[in-house]
């Protein structure tokens, strides 16, 4: 089995592909007034910073007269104003890219002087991949490109801009999260079956280095909690300020104020922090605590159970047949956990 039905499937980044209308298809004409109402429905929302696929409606007068100017068409053109209705981003092939100069410049093909080179101040990994994904595939639609503007308009000159710029300070600090995260969760076992874990390949592999793949999967996760700990604080910085944009507030605000951030992420980290040591993970020298899992608990209090039962042995058989002279001599060996036929009696032969 491969990778794909662990990793990305688990991680809920796969969404359905429903292909557009094509010109030959027949679409009734209301039909198409009430796709072309949805749209503007959720293009309401979406300015008022809600989620469009809650279910809410919009019900105001704008929606409905554009209904009725829309049912007013021809169906011919009814039915090419839904279908473009539907498209949200353009597609630019690489002349157009080449042309516009948007990732490289045409004379020595570098990206001194493109586009790129002059809006590409993102301060992470991911943000710089998002940032240069959108500039392949800009907005389409114009609503979009204005809420988008209004929304970088506010952060520059509006009330954020105090807390914007502690803001950037602190994703400087996460790293690369998105690919942090992909690591860890095929680390773990993605998948909620109860033989996933079994069938997932990384268990079939062969690791020849496995001290060197461990040190190296601890110390990503020791990244990715340093980056938590730092993108956590931005709720906090835009905490008392002002924010006009719906969407931006979602994005700074936690989900008790109505926004995206999980409200006990702090709390989830704290644990994380009191519990495992982030530098000596990081150098290959980790041990996990108790109180961080019942099995791991319940494996340390049978260890400490089987050496207090040895060690009553051994006073149990030093006080009764053998001489009294054993007992400085007993001694127990392989005891290293990667010995063979651990806690074996050495005693001397006279």
């Amino acid at each position: 089995r491969s990778l794909i039905d662990d990793d990305i499937l688990t991680m809920g980044i796969v969404k359905a592909y429903i292909p557009p209308a094509t010109s030959g298809a027949s679409a009734d004409q209301s039909d198409a007034a009430k796709l072309l109402q949805q749209i503007f429905s959720e293009e309401q929302q979406k300015e008022n910073g809600l989620d469009a696929s809650n279910g809410g409606q919009s019900t105001t007068a704008d929606a409905a007269a554009k209904t009725v100017e829309f049912a007013s068409l021809a169906p011919d053109q009814a039915d090419a104003i839904a279908m473009e209705a539907q498209i949200s981003h353009m597609a630019l092939d690489g002349t157009t890219l080449a042309n516009l100069e948007i990732l490289a410049n045409s004379h020595s093909n570098t990206v001194a002087g493109s586009l790129w080179s002059k809006i590409n101040f993102t301060k992470s990994p991911h943000g710089s991949r998002l940032l240069r994904a959108w500039l392949l595939r800009p907005m389409f639609r114009k609503g979009d490109i204005d809420r988008r503007a209004d929304e970088v308009e506010e952060l520059v000159s509006g009330g954020p801009t105090a807390a914007m710029s502690e803001a950037r300070a602190a994703l400087a600090k996460v790293g690369d999260i998105e690919r942090l995260l992909s690591r860890v969760h095929s680390m773990g076992g993605a998948g909620s079956g109860d033989n996933t874990t079994d069938s997932h390949p990384s268990t079939r592999a062969v690791l020849y280095e496995e001290a060197s793949y461990t040190r190296r999967k601890v110390g990503d996760f020791a990244k990715l909690l340093g980056g938590l700990r730092a993108a956590s604080s931005i709720p906090e910085l835009f905490e008392g300020v002002t924010i006009e944009s719906g969407v931006l507030a979602k994005l700074v605000r936690t989900q008790d104020a109505g926004g995206c951030f999980p409200s006990d992420l702090s709390e989830q980290l704290d644990w994380f922090f009191d519990n495992f040591d982030c530098k000596k993970a990081a150098a290959g020298q980790f041990e996990p605590a108790r109180g961080m899992d019942d099995n791991y608990d319940t494996a340390c209090d049978a260890l400490d159970r089987i050496k207090r039962e040895l060690e009553d042995y051994k006073h149990e058989m030093c006080s009764g047949p053998l001489p009294s002279s054993a007992k400085h001599s007993w001694k127990y060996i392989n005891t290293k956990e990667a010995s063979k036929d651990k806690y074996l009696i050495e005693l001397p032969a006279s």
